[in-house]
């Protein structure tokens, strides 16, 4: 074998793994649709923000908001990045539909990774001094240089063969698909086949492997984990580059494999929190009097910060109910205009104004 094993993973951590997520999904199929709804808004956002390695917007790691802002503040570079994995996310989302109702295979090839590198990297600006060349594997020699752990990828020459032989393993369904998952993830980031953007695509193909075998289709809470819990991504991973070449037998994909079980099962207790809070805030508007959609619109608002028009149409509210409800809520005195900052305006949504809670 040219790329590393595949460890034994402890079987009292995947039984967790896979009884979190059932009750994950249990929660998720026990709850109105409109506040799954609201929950899933929040966490497309953040996953894709998490792909693109927008750093969260965070009290403290180990007491996570159940309603989460949007970043602000993003530079150009971030915003651009942002464009591009919003991209692959929806291309990911749309495989899991295809897969499920069997138009596509679950298996992960050559194909996928390049579509996904090529859409991470589908809003990098041209004519830098570092061209990345979307969806191709890199040409030169790359490594990790003034780390804790140096480590020096493979030569150019041997990437599309290392690439064939892992996604082959990957594809083994002898293995549980999160142990894959995450066995695949470090062996991308050790290969490192492209000039840039490694990180983004190894993260969502973490998320096409895993996706099909968990309830849900997603698992919705992981990649928030491992932005949040950086150094213990970054300490994993450099702990099975020890040796500090690409060595397949001398490599450990183990402490990874476990940091990834691990946060994935403490993403999974945060989604089941925060739907059950969007479950209880839905119901506490409409109790106070708001009809359903007019709750949702509003706690979208509040949970946005400060929304745009064009922002409210990721509900599935028609656009023309949208412009009646906000109406309604701005004369009920709810929510009222006000000038957008600046650190809340990007090229996909410069607007000057938006709505927030009066």
């Amino acid at each position: 074998m040219t790329v590393p094993p595949i460890p034994r993973v402890a079987e009292e951590l995947l039984g967790e793994h896979r009884a979190i997520h059932g009750r994950l999904a249990q929660t998720h199929n026990a709850l109105p649709a409109t506040a799954v709804k609201l929950f899933a808004l929040q966490q497309r956002r953040i996953v894709i923000e998490s792909i693109a390695y927008v750093r969260p917007a965070v009290v403290q790691r180990d007491e996570q908001l159940l309603m989460v802002p949007p970043r602000a503040f993003l530079h150009g570079r971030e915003e651009r990045r942002m464009m591009g994995c919003t991209t692959l996310f929806r291309h990911l989302d749309s495989r899991v539909a295809m897969g499920q109702l069997g138009i596509v295979s679950h298996d992960v090839d050559r194909a996928l990774l390049a579509i996904l590198h090529a859409l991470a990297e589908s809003s990098a600006p041209t004519g830098h001094a570092r061209e990345t060349n979307p969806g191709m594997f890199r040409t030169a020699l790359t490594r990790w240089e003034d780390q804790p752990v140096n480590f020096t990828h493979p030569e150019a020459d041997q990437v599309a063969g290392l690439v064939d032989e892992a996604l082959h393993v990957a594809n083994d369904r002898d293995t549980p698909a999160c142990v894959r998952a995450a066995w695949l993830t470090f062996t991308l980031l050790s290969i490192h086949p492209f000039v840039d953007g490694n990180g983004r695509t190894s993260r969502s193909t973490y998320m096409a492997v895993t996706g099909p075998s968990l309830p849900l289709g997603i698992d919705w809470g992981v990649l928030e984990q491992w932005s949040i819990w950086r150094r213990g991504y970054i300490v994993s991973l450099q702990e099975g580059q020890a040796h500090g070449v690409f060595d397949p037998p001398k490599m450990n994909a183990l402490p990874f494999i476990e940091y990834t079980t691990r946060t994935s099962i403490a993403g999974a207790r945060v989604c089941i929190d925060r739907l059950e809070f969007f479950a209880r805030y839905l119901q506490h508007q409409i109790d106070a009097g708001l009809p359903e959609e007019h709750a949702m619109i509003r706690i979208f608002i509040e949970m946005w910060r400060i929304a745009t028009l064009d922002e409210l149409t990721t509900c599935g509210v028609a656009e023309d109910r949208i412009d009646e409800i906000v109406s309604e809520l701005i004369g009920a005195g709810i929510i009222r205009w006000v000038p957008r900052p600046h650190s809340r305006r990007t090229f996909e949504h410069p607007d000057e104004f938006g709505l927030v809670l009066a």
